[in-house]
């Protein structure tokens, strides 16, 4: 039996996505393959997100989580894409897929080296974002990454039931990393007017948007 607190939380993140979906369903971007490329993957990133919650609901955790680590790199792709990526980048992820053109993408830099180039930028705005994406690999690389590479960490769990304060814990930090997608969405229609309901996000749902550090104990 699932406590009131538990069942309650997944509730309201629950309510979260469909405010999300209901506010990126309204936006309108440029026509411009960098932009397209970004917000596909920050879409990714929601869709990811979306499956880590039915899941948990459904009670597959170990699958739950898998999908965590894959939501939160699609957005840091979509940031890549959008302030790093050179324009030979941009042509070679903007083809059509195809065998030869899928070898050639998946020879974009990774997670760390993303991370790591993103974190030369000096904007401000853009700086304190990065830096929420430097937390939450921090705070969920060992954790994460066993759970998406099938490591010792879900294995243990095979048979056995998780904590409810895990699943929390893992849900929290998807929904911190579902609001950064949500509001690199908004940012790529460049209209600042949009970034209001997003603030309004923030502040409707702050029981819901907090990275805490992922563990297994």
């Amino acid at each position: 039996m699932t406590s009131s607190k538990y069942s309650t939380y997944l509730a309201r993140t629950a309510q979260l996505h469909e405010a999300v979906a209901k506010h990126t369903s309204r936006l309108q971007i440029q026509n411009h393959p960098r932009v397209v490329l970004s917000f596909k993957a920050g879409f990714l990133s929601l869709e990811l997100a979306a499956g880590t919650l039915r899941l948990v609901q459904e009670a597959n955790v170990s699958a739950a989580l898998a999908l965590v680590r894959p939501q939160f790199e699609s957005l840091v792709r979509g940031m890549w894409l959008m302030y790093i990526a050179d324009k030979d980048w941009i042509d070679k992820l903007s083809q059509p897929l195809t065998t030869e053109t899928a070898k050639e993408g998946n020879k974009a830099p990774m997670l760390k080296e993303m991370l790591e180039s993103l974190g030369t930028r000096t904007e401000p705005p853009l700086q304190f974002t990065v830096r929420q994406l430097q937390e939450f690999h921090e705070l969920g690389k060992v954790v994460l990454n066993s759970f998406t590479h099938g490591g010792m960490v879900p294995l243990a769990r095979v048979g056995a039931a998780y904590p409810e304060w895990l699943v929390l814990n893992a849900v929290q930090n998807s929904n911190g990393v579902v609001a950064l997608a949500t509001q690199l969405l908004t940012v790529l229609t460049g209209d600042e007017r949009n970034m209001v309901p997003v603030l309004q996000l923030y502040e409707d749902f702050q029981d819901c948007l907090k990275f805490e550090r992922a563990s297994f104990e």
